[in-house]
């Protein structure tokens, strides 16, 4: 008989503006014998290569990923600023390959063969995958459907990193250095019990819409109906066209349905000539419902209380919340509310410019992956 798989986590958070003083007190906190593998998200106002080189040099041969951000969540609930890690061992390992998003399609071939070896390699245990991108690179659709196509029958969750509203640029931590245009795939294995997990608290209404003309490597809608794309937003919604902006966007957002599952797109900005950009991609000829929120605390306890009934009390859940529910929340006074509900669920994530969920994109939902019946150390 087996011995029954335990996973063992430790948790680290440092606010420390220097390089040196932040990867020491998180290597101090995490630190633990036969790590499989560290995580972390940083504050892009750290100097990126010195963090690399403090990072190799804290950690070795211990597989490390990781990625900047705006915001963190974890046992604090949602927090700025600094570096905050997690070491993962016990009955779990993973494996992570870099990914060059300007040479994806021949790349991901040879992921998805190593992928395949290495799970029918170990029949005992189940995996997942575990994406990081390039959050300006404008291509996460690209990406994960073509990771849906190649490996279909594996669950994949993932986030699009993030960075201070000044800096313009995002980075993936992978192979020991921090780089753009480029995402971090991690393989997972384990025999512990796992759930995926999706939510938004949004529902479609009976306001739908049609794009007549889109630029989807740019992500602009220029025509809804045949006509002007954010007039048309605007009279749907009950908005002047002028006082279009992110308090209407962010209430009101467009919902994509298929298979029975719904995928939020937010809307960034109206344009000059009217066009909207998104950040997701568009395609002509998508029918598209406009979104009503509900009540995010209800939404969010549900969706949990769902995760409980599958695998019990979650262990870990690594998770992908987008920056502007985190927005949302800081503005409608609900921040500290849904930061305990990330606290009591074991939480360890980020806050993105978009999510993945098998083999779509969207915004303004929550993505993750939840391991159970876990041994966690404090």
């Amino acid at each position: 008989m087996k011995n029954q798989p335990s996973l063992q986590i430790r948790r680290g958070i440092s606010t420390a503006t220097q390089e040196h003083i932040a990867v020491a007190e998180i290597r101090h906190l995490i630190h633990q014998d036969q790590a499989q593998l560290i995580l972390f998200f940083c504050s892009a106002a750290y100097d990126l290569a010195r963090l690399a080189a403090e990072l190799r040099n804290a950690f070795g041969d211990t597989p490390v990923i990781g990625c900047t951000t705006i915001g963190q969540l974890g046992l604090d609930g949602y927090t700025s600023g600094g570096i905050s890690a997690i070491s993962l061992a016990g009955d779990i390992a993973a494996h992570p390959f870099a990914v060059d998003l300007a040479a994806m399609e021949g790349r991901m071939s040879g992921i998805a063969d190593e992928t395949k070896r290495i799970i029918g390699m170990h029949p005992d245990q189940r995996p997942f995958g575990l994406l990081l991108v390039d959050g300006l690179s404008l291509m996460e659709e690209q990406l994960a459907s073509l990771l849906y196509r190649r490996m279909p029958h594996l669950p994949i969750v993932g986030g699009s990193a993030s960075d201070n509203p000044s800096l313009q640029q995002t980075h993936v931590y992978v192979d020991g250095e921090f780089r753009t245009h480029t995402a971090v795939f991690t393989l997972f294995r384990t025999r512990l019990p796992f759930r995926t997990i999706k939510f938004a608290h949004f529902v479609p209404t009976d306001t739908t819409l049609v794009i007549t003309r889109s630029d989807q490597e740019k992500r602009v809608v220029y025509e809804i109906n045949g006509e002007p794309a954010a007039q048309v937003y605007a009279d749907l919604v009950g908005v002047p066209l002028e006082q279009l902006g992110l308090p209407t966007f962010s209430v009101n957002p467009l919902i994509f349905e298929m298979g029975g599952e719904q995928y939020i797109r937010a809307i960034g900005g109206v344009n000059p000539d009217q066009s909207l950009t998104l950040y997701c991609t568009i395609e002509n000829g998508m029918v598209l419902s406009i979104g009503r929120a509900v009540d995010p605390v209800a939404n969010a306890l549900a969706a949990f209380d769902r995760l409980r009934e599958d695998i019990g009390e979650p262990a870990l859940v690594i998770g992908c919340d987008c920056l502007l529910r985190r927005l949302e929340f800081e503005g409608s006074g609900l921040l500290d509310a849904m930061g305990d509900i990330m606290k009591c669920n074991q939480v360890f994530g980020f806050s993105t410019y978009g999510e993945q969920f098998d083999g779509m994109h969207m915004n303004q939902t929550f993505t993750g992956v939840a391991i159970g019946t876990g041994h966690a150390l404090a």
